[in-house]
């Protein structure tokens, strides 16, 4: 077992708790089989890049949060959010860092505008 394969699997099982959904429903969801869900969660099976990107898009988190590269699970929704404003690179990562917990205990079915709201503190 990789320690990358580990990190993986533990964060889709706690996406897919806080979604509330059992093993059972997301493995129907991506079109696997319960005990592959089960190896992938274990970090003993390697999932394809489609496979990673259904259940990133199911359980909406993004693919750098699954791959182990940021610890924000909402980044990308706040990067697209970002994006209509036109800001630079630096500015976006700035925001983007700015309260990673607050993303974290906020992984909801309801539309998130962490974005905006930063937006409207911080700029004139």
């Amino acid at each position: 077992m990789s320690t990358r394969l580990q990190i993986m699997g533990s964060r889709i099982r706690t996406a897919r708790q806080f979604r509330r959904l059992t093993g059972e429903q997301l493995a129907e969801k991506i079109g696997i089989a319960v005990d592959s869900l089960r190896h992938i969660e274990n970090g003993v099976r390697s999932p394809s890049f489609q496979l990673i990107e259904r259940i990133s898009d199911i359980l909406d988190v993004s693919l750098d949060y699954l791959a182990g590269k940021t610890d924000s699970p909402l980044e990308h929704r706040v990067r697209k959010e970002l994006e209509n404003f036109g800001l630079t690179k630096e500015q976006e990562d700035a925001i983007v860092e700015l309260d990673p917990d607050h993303q974290k205990t906020h992984l909801s079915n309801a539309p998130v505008d962490l974005a905006g709201a930063i937006l409207f503190f911080i700029l004139p």
